[in-house]
């Protein structure tokens, strides 16, 4: 996975801010990405919307070192039409293997 730390700025692939990192989830089970259950999630809050995402880690492109910048692999209009803004179901259930985003 793509060195992720608490508080970057993560951006969507057509320039959107979409938010700020802020927790890492873990699936238990097996990831299914065909049927778009995926291994991990990083959870990003966007405070000027009040919107939070649960990104697949799968779409995160790169993260520029000194900025702290990461792109994703796709446009805002994918993050908004596979509904990332629904918290994954294994989470809900307290499955999930929760970790902490390491300090920036």
């Amino acid at each position: 996975m793509l060195p992720i730390n608490y508080q970057d700025e993560v951006w969507t692939s057509d320039g959107q801010r979409l938010g700020v990192a802020h927790h890492y989830y873990e699936r238990p089970d097996e990831a299914q990405p065909d049927l778009l259950f995926y291994a991990a999630y990083v959870e990003v809050e966007n405070f000027d919307l009040g919107m939070t995402y649960y990104i697949p880690t799968d779409f995160f492109a790169e993260r520029g070192e000194s900025s702290g910048r990461v792109t994703l692999t796709v446009p805002m209009k994918t993050v908004l039409n596979r509904t990332w803004t629904r918290r994954p179901e294994f989470v809900i259930r307290g499955l999930a293997q929760e970790q902490e985003l390491p300090a920036g």
